[in-house]
């Protein structure tokens, strides 16, 4: 396989989300290579030759896209498998119409705290532009979390120009927690409900037999409104 189509394979899988391990899979291996006429990489030639490039050029291609406008930059914090602390980046412009933001990076924060929150924002941005005008970065969003509203104040005061903005979803779920705070009867039924069908199919045959013109009762999620 020549340099350039090994790229390019990467790169596609990359793209679209696909594992480097299906390439292992017998009939995609045979597939590609008797209609492309190639030979299959391991997942570790991809790795070792290829990803580092493309990590480049994508960061260098971020960097083209925002270089000198307002900037937006969105950070959220997750927890992995492995109960690390996860931070991911995301990036806009004020003047770029950009569906959704352009991931920039994730790491992993020893702490998770408004002050390696905030460190982390500043990083990225000095890393990413070698000079950077801090009166053009405009909005930074988060979530409602007591740590990212303090870094958002950590912030500007570094970036004189800055307006935090919190997730409008965290506050919808913060009403609604309210919600259910206030009307307890109703908030222990739906539970009792939810309790009663959850894992057990013998309860549901019994619903649709007695029941058959109607569903059986959704399982709502308190971090998921929309059940």
């Amino acid at each position: 396989m020549s340099d350039s189509l090994g790229r390019e394979l990467c790169q596609a899988f990359i793209s679209a989300g696909i594992p480097w391990k299906a390439l292992e899979n017998p009939a995609l291996h045979t597939f590609l290579e008797q209609n492309i006429g190639i030979s299959i990489p391991l997942e570790a030639t991809l790795r070792n030759k290829y990803l580092n490039e493309i990590y480049i050029e994508a960061k260098r291609t971020i960097k083209n896209a925002l270089d000198g406008k307002p900037l937006v930059l969105q950070v959220d914090e997750t927890t992995d498998v492995e109960n690390r602390h996860v931070a991911n980046v995301l990036m806009s412009s004020l003047d770029v119409i950009i569906k959704k933001g352009l991931w920039y990076t994730t790491t992993f924060l020893e702490k998770n705290n408004h002050s390696t929150i905030a460190q982390l924002v500043n990083d990225t941005i000095n890393e990413l532009f070698l000079t950077f005008n801090k009166s053009l970065f405009k909005v930074y969003i988060t979530d409602q979390a007591p740590y990212a509203i303090k870094s958002g104040k950590d912030l500007q005061v570094l970036y004189p120009d800055l307006k935090h903005i919190s997730c409008v979803a965290h506050a919808h779920h913060r009403i609604c927690e309210d919600i259910r705070e206030i009307f307890k009867c109703t908030d222990n039924f739906i539970a009792a409900v939810k309790q009663v069908f959850k894992n057990s199919p013998s309860r549901i045959s019994v619903w649709k037999q007695v029941n058959p013109q109607l569903q059986v009762p959704p399982e709502p999620g308190v971090t998921h409104w929309g059940t």
